[in-house]
């Protein structure tokens, strides 16, 4: 027979003899170490100190108990109360409510070995599952405050980065006026250490990433699906135990390639996002988990058939903090699905309605699907007409910059606005910012290049927010150049692809700037790629 050890406080107004009490607990397969109080006050006084496995109550102290119940079931937070009945009285239940009891048992059931350790099995294992639960949830919330942290930091580097690139872009713009060379070298002196600056920010960048990168690894997402779903699932059947909320799973894998990242933090990622579409489930329902391969990249859905996310808060439930919970909520669950999403070169995407539930698919890169693109370039002089859209501080600078190389220079700060300026003045040269409100970068390309193909498009990115290769191949970007960049160099660049535009619109007006030569096959103009050093990303 089992021996469970067992710590119980038994309350009885007056004086009580134990040993039948501790009898028939060792009969029902328990190794009892029972402490008493004679009074309600002892009761509490105990409750607090010695926190016991179970308490058991006798009737005799319910008209003083029912007098302060909170102050019972404030003193008895961690402990379950059992309340000793000398008959099963009618009434007994609301009693049993009223304090916030785990239930009742006889005198008469007392002597029954089988009842008596059901009941007490039943409360401690409940117990265990609750004080695992809690346990889980503080070290749930401790990671998340850490990943907030982090989050913040990565926040304020950008933030830095980006005034940094606008001192710079200020600075190398003021140099080509100045000609007193004491004047010069202050401004180099300067921007070397704005430079440093930056260059500082770039380390800690490059340590942050490294740190998220160290543990990727090739990984069986659908393995992960299996791993995260099967714990979701052993949760609920617990969790039913205490609510009677009944969640039903089920899985469609779809034998997926592999992909590259972090088994463990791809497994946080769902397990927080199942969690969320438990938790939008009232009563019962279905969470369903399916993964499938499009377009080059694993999709991994989980969808639910909870009360759905009204349209006017969709935008904001990846935001820090942000939660429709009240009190136990803390906002971070897909705050930091995003930031993990987002170190593995992936991308959300959520469909819900009020009442019809709600499906948020997580899209990562496949490994061994082509994202190269053949792109022939060449180099060039000044000339033709540039469109900017970024944000204010750096194209300020920018546009001065490219005015002063000869270009027709035109600035919006919107990315509807863009489109619109493209259609009247048919740019050759656009640069936007990858992380637009509104409309993204790569959607202002792709709609540009929808009108004409052959305009030469640029994506300034920061450090913090750069797109996948996969979104820079399907809106065709020609060229992503990291911020904080040299100046010269980016003149450089559009140089040299409005030269190729425009040898490309001799040879061949309607052929873009991909020829076909002699033999049939597509001519590139040699282009000098940027360097390491000057942190520009080539598309392809």
């Amino acid at each position: 027979m089992r021996c469970i050890s067992l710590n119980l406080l038994l309350a009885y107004y007056g004086a009580v003899d134990i040993t039948p009490i501790a009898r028939h607990l060792d009969a029902a397969g328990f190794s009892p170490n029972i402490d008493s109080a004679s009074s309600y006050a002892m009761l509490i006084e105990k409750l607090k100190e010695e926190a016991p496995d179970i308490a058991l109550i006798h009737q005799s102290l319910l008209p003083i108990a029912l007098e302060t119940p909170e102050q019972l079931r404030e003193a008895a937070a961690a402990t379950p109360i059992l309340v000793l009945a000398a008959t099963d009285a009618p009434g007994l239940d609301d009693l049993i409510e009223a304090l916030g009891a785990s239930g009742y048992v006889t005198e008469e059931e007392m002597v029954s070995p089988r009842l008596l350790s059901g009941m007490i099995g039943n409360i401690m294992e409940r117990q265990a599952l609750l004080a695992e639960k809690r346990d889980l949830e503080e070290r749930r919330q401790q990671s998340e405050r850490l990943l907030a942290l982090g989050e913040l930091a990565g926040g304020m580097a950008h933030d830095l980065n980006n005034n940094i690139a606008a001192i710079l872009l200020s600075l190398q713009l003021l140099a080509r006026n100045i000609r007193d060379d004491k004047l010069l070298a202050e401004i180099r002196s300067i921007e070397q250490a704005a430079n440093d600056a930056a260059e500082t920010i770039r380390r800690v960048r490059d340590e942050m990433e490294k740190r998220a990168r160290r543990l990727f690894t090739e990984i069986d997402i659908d393995q992960v699906v299996m791993d995260v779903v099967a714990a979701a699932e052993r949760h609920a059947a617990s969790e039913a135990k205490v609510t009677g909320k009944e969640i039903r799973f089920a899985t469609r894998l779809g034998q997926v390639p592999l992909i590259k990242g972090s088994a463990s933090e791809l497994r946080e990622a769902l397990t927080n996002v199942i969690r969320n579409a438990v938790e939008a489930i009232p009563e019962a329902g279905e969470v369903s988990v399916e993964t499938q391969l499009k377009g080059g990249r694993v999709i991994i859905s989980v969808s639910d058939t909870g009360v759905g996310i009204p349209e006017a808060i969709q935008d904001r439930i990846f935001d820090a903090f942000f939660t429709t919970k009240g009190s136990p909520g803390h906002g971070l669950g897909l705050n930091i699905v995003s930031g993990i999403v987002q170190r593995h070169d992936g991308q959300i995407a959520l469909e819900s309605a009020p009442g019809l539930g709600t499906t948020l698919s997580l899209s990562l890169p496949a490994i061994g699907i082509s994202e190269e693109q053949a792109r022939p370039r060449s180099s060039g002089t000044p000339g033709g007409k540039v469109l900017i859209l970024e944000e204010a501080q750096t194209a300020h600078a920018l546009r001065g910059a490219i005015a002063a190389a000869g270009y027709k220079v035109d600035y919006v700060s919107d990315g509807e606005d863009a489109i619109r300026a493209f259609v009247r003045s048919k740019h050759d040269i656009v640069i936007t910012g990858f992380g637009m409100a509104g409309l993204g970068g790569c959607d202002i390309i792709k709609a540009i290049k929808a009108i004409d193909h052959t305009v030469y498009c640029i994506l300034l990115t920061k450090w913090d927010a750069t797109p996948s290769e996969q979104a820079v191949k399907d809106a065709a970007v020609d060229m992503v150049i990291e911020k904080p960049f040299d100046l010269d160099h980016l003149i450089h660049l559009i140089s040299a692809a409005f030269l190729h535009r425009v040898i490309s619109a001799g040879l061949n007006p309607r052929a873009g700037r991909q020829q076909a030569g002699s033999n049939g096959q597509r001519s590139q103009v040699p282009f000098s790629h940027p360097s390491q050093d000057q942190r520009t990303a080539v598309a392809g």
